[in-house]
């Protein structure tokens, strides 16, 4: 029988780089804490960003609850796909969290004032974004199954093709909403209307975010196929997605992406002539 025929044991333990146990309940307990910190936020205001990374934290409240489980006791192939699924599909919670407060930024506070071809731009392929996110989302999803219930060299490779081709996907949007956050908190330094001035620091805050995320879906390229080291890999995957929830987590940050509530934002572009008036009325504060 040739090698790409022969079976592979089945060991989920193995799969995840024979994890500890205290690892997994303590950060199961910190993602926790942060789903008490978005679900008080989402009792006082209800905004998309809340509502994502409260989904998120469930996703790896139940990841690491599962992977608990396997190594306590050894775990199944469907914990282990379980396991993998959430891990693979809830970075995408971090990306729209990430773009869905960058498109709020421009639409609500840097058009009104400031408008050029990238701006525009960032607007106009926001719904298209959201559909790479899905697509790559829906092949992690596929590569994660194929990879945990592989039995052959051969299918194991062609669900490590998928996970890969999801995880560049990731990095190449990661990238590109780095680099459209630096250059537009760049292009609005000193921007100004009617005596009003357009803050860069939300960008910037963005910019910041997508770093750590580069450096979370870098390390997830790289380690494809590869047996997990269980340091770096907290360090160099989970510490960077702690690291972003808490800066959206930190009091005020996620109020600075909301719709403002000056009736100079507010204005249909009257008061600027007409020129920046924007494609669309905002949604109300309470609303995404």
């Amino acid at each position: 029988m040739s090698s790409t025929n022969a079976s592979i044991p089945f060991d989920a333990r193995a799969y995840l780089g024979n994890p500890t146990l205290t690892p997994a309940i303590a950060f199961a307990v910190v993602y926790s804490l942060y789903l008490i910190a978005f679900v008080a936020q989402l009792l006082r205001r209800v905004s998309r960003i809340y509502v994502t990374a409260t989904i998120f934290c469930v996703l790896r409240v139940g990841a690491f609850s599962i992977r608990a489980s396997i190594v306590k006791s050894g775990g199944s192939s469907g914990l282990l796909t379980a396991d993998m699924i959430l891990m693979s599909t809830g970075f995408v919670g971090i990306l729209d969290v990430l773009y869905e407060s960058l498109t709020q930024w421009i639409e609500y506070y840097v058009i009104p004032v400031h408008k050029n071809e990238l701006i525009t731009k960032a607007i106009r392929f926001k719904r298209l974004m959201h559909i790479v996110f899905l697509v790559a989302a829906v092949i992690s999803v596929m590569g994660a199954t194929a990879e945990s219930s592989a039995s052959t060299p051969g299918d194991l490779s062609s669900a490590l093709d998928k996970v890969r081709i999801a995880a560049v996907i990731f990095l190449v949007t990661t990238a590109i909403m780095f680099i459209v956050s630096v250059l537009v908190s760049l292009s609005v330094a000193g921007a100004s209307a009617m005596g009003r001035e357009v803050s860069a620091r939300p960008g910037w805050i963005v910019a910041g975010a997508s770093v750590l995320s580069l450096v979370r879906i870098t390390y997830a390229v790289v380690q494809v196929g590869k047996t997990q080291d269980e340091l770096p890999w907290y360090c160099l995957s989970i510490g960077p997605e702690i690291l972003v929830l808490t800066i959206f987590a930190w009091p005020g940050v996620a109020d600075l992406y909301r719709k403002p509530e000056s009736e100079f934002f507010k204005a249909d572009g009257a008061e600027l002539g007409g020129m920046y008036a924007p494609s669309h009325a905002p949604l109300p504060p309470n609303q995404w």
